[in-house]
């Protein structure tokens, strides 16, 4: 899960901290860095922004780092009890519909 929760902002690379280019490019960096620089050939990507099904838009058409530097789409929520089956749900139905229409696991 490299960078995770983008879509928030409690990270240096989170939404109001760090914009969508420089976002994409220290992604790539790394990706680039561990699998061509350090030889690592054995890990998977895994691009996990937050609460999806609210920010869609932001997480799959401006952060997405690209299909050909993700491996695995997933997200992460949290909420309280009440509310999380449906938040998850949600998240689930956007997320993996986003991994259907790029190819990928979810």
């Amino acid at each position: 899960r490299l960078f995770h929760e983008c879509t928030e902002s409690w990270y240096w690379w989170g939404d109001e901290y760090c914009d969508n280019v420089n976002y994409k490019a220290a992604w790539n960096y790394t990706r680039w860095y561990f699998n061509e620089k350090s030889g690592l050939k054995n890990i998977l990507y895994v691009y996990a922004p937050a609460k999806v099904s609210e920010t869609e838009w932001q997480a799959y058409t401006n952060w997405y780092p690209g299909t050909d530097q993700v491996d695995i789409i997933g997200f992460d929520r949290y909420a309280y009890v009440k509310a999380y089956n449906d938040y998850v749900k949600a998240d689930c139905e956007v997320a993996c519909g986003f991994a259907l229409s790029e190819g990928k696991p979810c």
